[in-house]
């Protein structure tokens, strides 16, 4: 049973344009050119054959496919399409329509393949696949569409394990009072002190007393000038 639905538009059109079967949306009938799918997917492809409008730039139309007609999807390896194996394939389509009349097409697509898995080996990101559309009509004649798309890698298997935090995973009380000045650094030579009353001062460490003096500037603007107070431990 899959899990996700892929919608796939094709230009019946399109006939023996690689470039240009996949387009961009049920109704828009611009070229996707960078239609992708990741292995290791158990999809439900839905195909919606869709037919060009002769006016350009507007919406395309519903095509219903010839009665008896048979669907095959698979993919090749686009480096060996020669391959004697496919990469992935979907056969055993229903026909249907949607709410809006549009006539469509699904299948099992299952993307998790020994073929598939080795082909995008576990460290490359993607690699290119040629998507075949076959039509197939009763008497057995086919019409063929092909599609040049991204085949990416899974990335996550679920087995790689919990990444370890971080030691600690949290400033503790001491390093977060000292990131923000609250407290003297270590061998500083400057502390912010908070008094009784709610007042904060900045005190400067007198190395000649081993005492920390405040520093209180004064005076109007233009002749502000400093005074220290007392020594305090």
């Amino acid at each position: 049973m899959s899990l996700g639905t892929l919608i796939l538009p094709f230009d019946t059109g399109a006939y023996g344009s690689p470039n240009t079967a996949i387009l961009n949306g049920i109704t828009d009938g611009s070229v996707d050119a960078n239609f992708a799918m990741v292995q290791g997917d158990q999809l439900s492809l839905v195909l919606y054959p869709r037919a060009q409008n002769i006016v350009k730039g507007q919406p395309t139309s519903t095509v219903r496919l010839p009665s008896g007609a048979s669907i095959v999807v698979t993919g090749k390896p686009l480096a060996t399409p020669g391959a004697d194996s496919i990469l992935f394939g979907a056969t055993g389509f229903t026909e249907a329509q949607d709410g809006n009349g549009n006539w469509t097409y699904t299948g099992e697509l299952n993307l998790n393949t020994t073929e598939l898995a080795a082909a995008i080996g576990s460290n490359q990101l993607s690699i290119p696949v040629l998507l075949v559309i076959d039509i197939v009509a009763s008497g057995g004649a086919p019409q063929r569409y092909l599609a040049l798309i991204t085949i990416y890698n899974q990335v996550y298997s679920g087995s790689e394990g919990t990444p370890a935090p971080a030691t600690p995973e949290f400033l503790t009380e001491t390093q977060s009072d000292a990131r923000y000045a609250m407290l003297a650094p270590a061998q500083g030579s400057y502390r912010v002190k908070t008094e009784t009353d709610g007042t904060v001062n900045l005190q400067f460490y007198n190395a000649t007393t081993q005492l920390w003096h405040t520093l209180f500037p004064g005076g109007p603007a233009g002749a502000i000038v400093t005074n220290w107070g007392v020594g305090e431990s």
